[in-house]
């Protein structure tokens, strides 16, 4: 879907409205399909994740950089740049805390 929302307006103003009607007409044309939801941190907030525990949508949703989150990531940053200057390859390494 797309949405034009003002300069100054929230990047989830709306959501909730735009998200149920998604669900609903994919649920529609597909009753009992596994929906998963992945937004940004712009879309983290109260009232559009009750919306998707509402309507029973799996979600993962990004969360934006801090100072607590770079000092727990910064050894496999490292890691990652040291992988690619051996493989030139790009790289994806993952950790949970």
């Amino acid at each position: 879907m797309v949405c034009l929302l003002y300069g100054t307006a929230h990047a989830a103003l709306g959501a909730q409205y735009d998200l149920t009607y998604v669900v609903t007409r994919l649920r529609e044309a597909w009753p009992g399909v596994k929906i998963n939801f992945r937004g940004d941190c712009g879309l983290g907030v109260p009232l559009v994740y009750e919306t998707r525990e509402q309507l029973d949508v799996h979600y993962s949703i990004g969360i934006g950089m801090n100072s607590w989150l770079k000092k727990r990531s910064d050894s496999l940053l490292e890691r990652a740049v040291e992988k690619f200057e051996k493989t030139g390859e790009p790289q994806r390494l993952f950790c949970a805390f």
